[in-house]
């Protein structure tokens, strides 16, 4: 093992001691630290949220092929066609009435009426038909089938009065319920009988060849008293060139 030079020591030590000394006299002083220029539990501002453009709306028009979703400019703020998922226009309109619907499951009726569901405000209600059959048994059980509604649109609305929540419920023409429906011109015979009243009010592009003569065969919204007790509907989509309500 090497050894160190008995010399090497002492001049490290002192050479060491005075350039602490040298040192210690000349050190800079350490600059101040600067504060930021926020006061004291200030935070930065949030950034403000988007309005939702369905808070805008104040008119649920229904055309003969779905909703228009109208501001107070009269603009269409959003639309919904009658062939859009249920659920979706449910949605919609519980954001536009500002409050969501009550939903009735009806089982059917073997074999008039398939199984529904029937999403309901105070005065609107929207109804889905589902696909399906009923069983050829005793049980008559409604079986759900998935496939496109091919007969229809996917879902129907029907309106009993002039506003839901505040948002004013009119037809493509500005009728609305409470309206004079005797003074609406074209009046449509219904095999129920004259306690029946139904009247387009506008009417869509036709679907296909005429089917019962001298009705288009074409969906329209149509303002309809469903018998002697009943109160007046605005009802959509309707194809009276086809069939009656």
């Amino acid at each position: 093992m090497a050894r160190r030079p008995p010399y090497a020591a002492l001049p490290i030590l002192t050479l060491a001691a005075g350039l602490a000394i040298a040192l210690s006299g000349c050190a800079p002083e350490a600059a101040p630290v600067s504060e930021p220029d926020i006061a004291p539990g200030t935070a930065s501002p949030a950034a403000t949220p988007s309005p939702d453009p369905l808070d805008s709306v104040t008119a649920v028009v229904i055309r003969p092929g779905g909703l228009d979703l109208v501001d107070a400019g009269g603009a269409v703020v959003a639309e919904h066609s009658f062939d859009d998922d249920a659920v979706a226009i449910v949605e919609t309109l519980a954001t536009v009435f500002g409050s969501g619907a009550e939903i009735e499951e009806v089982a059917g009726v073997c074999c008039e009426a398939p199984r529904m569901t029937i999403y309901h405000w105070d005065g609107f209600q929207v109804m889905d038909d589902h696909m399906g059959y009923f069983t050829d048994d005793d049980e008559r059980n409604w079986i759900d089938e998935v496939g496109p509604d091919v007969h229809e649109m996917n879902v129907r609305v029907a309106a009993e009065t002039a506003a839901v929540g505040g948002v004013a419920v009119t037809a493509g023409d500005g009728f609305a319920i409470g309206d004079d429906i005797d003074a609406l011109d074209g009046r449509v015979d219904h095999a129920g009988g004259p306690d029946w009243v139904q009247v387009p009010l506008e009417t869509g592009p036709e679907l296909g060849p005429e089917m019962i003569e001298g009705m288009p065969n074409a969906y329209s919204v149509i303002v309809q008293v469903a018998g002697p007790a009943a109160e007046p509907q605005l009802v959509a989509p309707v194809n009276l060139g086809a069939h009656t309500v």
